[in-house]
């Protein structure tokens, strides 16, 4: 499974529970995403299919990483 899969597994996962305990989030926009990459090569795995799928905007570094 992509990582890409996992991620939409967990958003559809929160929405779902958000949803379930009563709180609408309906006039909110997602207007973004963050990962956190367990290694450089996870990381790198995760920026390539995001170019595929998508468009990367921003990369800040957090923490000095």
């Amino acid at each position: 499974m992509s990582k890409l899969n996992d991620l939409n597994t967990f958003l559809e996962t929160f929405l779902n529970r958000v949803s379930e305990i009563g709180i609408d989030i309906s006039e909110y926009n997602m207007d973004y995403v963050a990962y956190q990459a367990s290694s450089s090569e996870d990381y790198e795995a995760v920026v390539e299919e995001l170019r595929v799928n998508g468009e990367l905007m921003h990369e800040p570094l957090i923490g000095g990483r």
